[in-house]
């Protein structure tokens, strides 16, 4: 790859596909409080290779570009693809195609 960090900073975004691609291939994120990394990140606020913003604080982003630029993402990488791999997706569906069942008997 030819960058060092990924941005970001969509002020709407409803589920934030941008930011996982980002961080799946391997460049750590900076990115705004927007889709489903916002949401994950109140809960994993520590993953390694992404910060996510609550609001607008531009010196505060460039010292954390130079901070995180090289880092290598990998526990985030592997938070990520395991929360939206193949077998995690149907399993997630399963689950529920199972519980609709159970509701119709």
């Amino acid at each position: 790859s030819e960058n060092d960090v990924g941005l970001f900073f969509s002020s709407e975004e409803t589920f934030g596909l941008v930011p996982i691609e980002m961080l799946t291939s391997g460049l750590p994120v900076l990115c705004g409080d927007t889709g489903v990394v916002a949401d994950i990140a109140v809960n994993k606020c520590n993953l390694k290779g992404l910060k996510v913003y609550s609001h607008v604080n531009y010196q505060k982003m460039a010292n954390d570009i130079v901070d995180i630029k090289d880092c290598e993402p990998i526990e985030a990488k592997r938070y990520f693809i395991n929360l939206f791999s193949c077998e995690k997706i149907i399993e997630e569906y399963e689950n529920e195609y199972q519980k609709l069942l159970k509701m119709s008997c």
